[in-house]
């Protein structure tokens, strides 16, 4: 459910041109609440990862990628959000 949400809310913001990999993100249309929704959808499947031995289930190096990209655009709204410990 949780990836789905996630997979749902980066569907809706993918922009792939001009990216190396195909996948940069375009946050420039999503409110504030949107995109402080998703970081807390990206912290709780980190922690649900963690919750079942630390095995990367949720969370891979795509969803990492896209939660970099995600922070930065926080940083740069100056948004106060949970910082979340990769294991």
């Amino acid at each position: 459910m949780l990836l789905f949400a996630l997979r749902s809310c980066a569907s809706l913001c993918y922009d792939l041109a001009g990216s190396d990999d195909g996948a940069n993100m375009n946050f420039k249309n999503s409110t504030d609440q949107s995109l402080l929704a998703m970081w807390q959808s990206i912290h709780r499947q980190v922690a649900a990862d963690e919750a079942n031995g630390g095995r990367y289930r949720f969370v891979g190096p795509t969803v990492r990628a896209y939660a970099a990209q995600l922070e930065s655009e926080l940083e740069a709204r100056k948004l106060r959000y949970t910082l979340i410990r990769w294991h």
